[in-house]
């Protein structure tokens, strides 16, 4: 009996070392909990950049989000301020413009070095003592300034934290709790106490829950980012993490094992092979081994506003390409993107943890034929991506549709608007089948916007804001959405996550991260579709 007993407490202490192994290994990060199962969802979000401006702060420290200081001043490499000449001072703003969208109350900064910063906007101070003031910030007055007026050059103020009021629970971090009473009994994690282990504003984790993959176009600052070598890249310790270099790697590969959701990268159009390689080295080493790494070679390189567009003809240009300019720049990109596709296959020793993506044009169907035959590039791709937006046409100036009423703009969303977007899935579906890759949106959504001079249309801007939030937009968005599904497409990542409404477009799916889905007619209908569509492939 004794020998048997014995026999059963070594299984159960061999199991117990399993399991704490097991608990031990990557990821490195604690997933946010709890959480609903958001692998069946086949809706991801794009992260929108980390600026001032944004509706959606998602850090608790909100200066990882500042402006940064003017580069005409003194700066270190990180981006602060080294020192000041007689009568200067360094400025920067912080929830600048967002229409209060963030917590009122009192803020810790806390700093290193010497000096002194004064507040204003809708910021006071309360109380200082060296390296830490606390502010009292009321949101609704607008956002905040924070100016550094006295520095000593020999310990320069440096490491500025702007901390938000309240904390989170310890097992939920979702949670938002103004005090201790608000988390259950020693779950409480003050913002200002653990800054350094609690990340996330937790009203961004909770917004972002539901959404199966994060595509950091935007975080990254993809559109002409000046990044070429691993050493310009965004980095944790920089001053702020809104540079035109973007957001630091680390961040975005913890946000994405925090979330449980697989990440999308769009590399720089200009990034060198070496850059390239510590990128992949990096995700392969940090991001949870269940996560999958969809890999994009920048964004719309296809689309002439963009600087990446020049990059190409010019590069397609040099490797003596076939055809006109267009075709030139359309075959680099191909090229290059495969190039970059196997140096991540050479990192992660092949390609089962990859979505190794072409995206084209939605409005031609040519383009994607010609970057996915062009050397037999989609036989080393997995998806072939396009932003089947809907409306654009509409934000021209010669479609006058100022004009319009309420009820007829609705009217032209039905009709043409969606035929036009349908038309376009169908027209990719059938090139996505011939070639063996599947059809997947980098982007979509309404794209009632202005541009050409007319965004600057008040009253074309206040009917494509009203329709936005119109009860109409949620049936619209469930037809598009069916649709897409219909014509064969799989995973969608909507653009974008919350954000202000302006003459350039009403983006956001909601306005503000505590929107309740009630009013987020754009929101209530992802969420719907996701509910009733849990994942239809894989």
């Amino acid at each position: 009996m004794y020998r048997a007993m014995m026999k059963i407490l070594r299984c159960c202490l061999t199991l117990l070392a399993l399991a704490l192994s097991v608990a031990c290994a990557e990821p490195r990060t604690r997933p946010v909990g709890p959480l609903p199962d958001n692998t069946r969802s086949p809706i991801g979000m794009n992260v929108g950049p980390w600026v001032d401006y944004s509706t959606t702060q998602p850090f608790v420290d909100l200066f990882r989000t500042a402006r940064p200081f003017d580069d005409k001043l003194d700066l270190d490499e990180h981006g602060w301020v080294r020192s000041l000449r007689p009568g200067e001072v360094a400025q920067t703003y912080l929830a600048w413009n967002i229409d209060g969208a963030y917590p009122s109350g009192h803020y810790h900064v806390f700093y290193d070095g010497k000096g002194r910063i004064d507040y204003g906007g809708a910021a006071r101070r309360l109380t200082h003592r060296p390296g830490h003031d606390v502010i009292n910030v009321k949101a609704r007055e607008g956002g905040i300034w924070l100016r550094i007026v006295e520095t000593d050059p020999k310990d320069y103020i440096r490491n500025i934290r702007v901390i938000m009021p309240g904390g989170t629970c310890r097992d939920d971090r979702t949670v938002w709790a103004r005090t201790r009473e608000d988390c259950p009994p020693g779950q409480y994690l003050s913002f200002a106490e653990h800054y350094g282990e609690v990340v996330y504003n937790p009203a961004f984790l909770r917004f972002m829950r539901p959404y199966s993959v994060l595509r950091f176009m935007d975080a990254m600052r993809t559109n002409g980012s000046p990044v070429r070598e691993w050493a310009d890249r965004g980095k944790p310790d920089d001053a702020t993490w809104a540079t035109a270099a973007g957001g630091p790697l680390e961040v975005m590969v913890d946000m994405a094992n925090r979330l449980r959701a697989d990440p999308w990268f769009t590399l720089p159009h200009a990034a060198s092979d070496d850059y390239v390689r510590r990128f992949a080295r990096y995700v392969k080493a940090h991001l949870d081994p269940a996560r999958k790494v969809y890999i994009e070679y920048s964004n719309e390189t296809w689309n002439g506003q963009f600087p990446q567009f020049r990059h190409m003809i010019e590069q397609g240009k040099r490797r003596h390409l076939p055809g006109d300019q267009y075709q030139q720049g359309t075959e680099y990109y191909s090229e290059r993107a495969v190039e970059i596709f196997r140096i991540f296959e050479d990192e992660f020793g092949g390609s089962e943890r990859l979505v190794r993506v072409l995206a084209t044009q939605a409005a031609n169907a040519w383009l994607a034929k010609v970057v996915l035959s062009h050397k037999d590039a989609y036989r080393h791709v997995d998806a072939l991506a396009i932003a089947p937006y809907f409306g654009g046409y509409l934000g021209d100036p010669k479609a006058h549709t100022g004009q319009m009423s309420q009820a007829a703009l609705f009217r032209e969303l039905r009709g043409k608007a969606l035929r036009e977007a349908i038309g376009w899935m169908r027209n990719h579906a059938k090139v996505a089948r011939k070639y063996g890759v599947d059809l997947i949106a980098y982007e979509g959504g309404q794209h009632l916007a202005g541009h050409g001079g007319a965004e600057n249309n008040e009253r074309l801007t206040r009917l494509f804001q009203r329709a936005n939030r119109s009860p109409l937009m949620r049936p619209l968005y469930l037809h598009y959405f069916d649709a897409w599904k219909a014509a064969g497409g799989k995973l969608f990542v909507y653009y974008s996550q919350p954000g202000k409404y302006n003459k350039w477009g009403s983006w956001g799916i909601a306005e503000r991260l505590d929107q309740p889905r009630s009013e987020a007619p754009k929101l209530d209908a992802v969420l719907t579709f996701i509910e009733n569509n849990p994942r239809w492939w894989e």
